[in-house]
């Protein structure tokens, strides 16, 4: 979705959508900024593929 960004994965069945994203951090948790993160690149693909 932009410099320094990707998603992983990208998969839809029917009418439902998935994105993911596979990170391996070793000794710490994932942070909520990652996963908002990841909500913000699910809603802007999901605004361009309306298009």
């Amino acid at each position: 979705m932009g410099y320094g960004q990707e998603i992983d994965i990208d998969a839809a069945a029917g009418i439902e959508g998935w994105v993911a994203e596979s990170k391996w951090w070793k000794g710490r948790k994932v942070g909520v900024s990652v996963v908002e993160c990841l909500l913000k690149q699910a809603r802007q693909l999901q605004e361009k593929r309306e298009l």
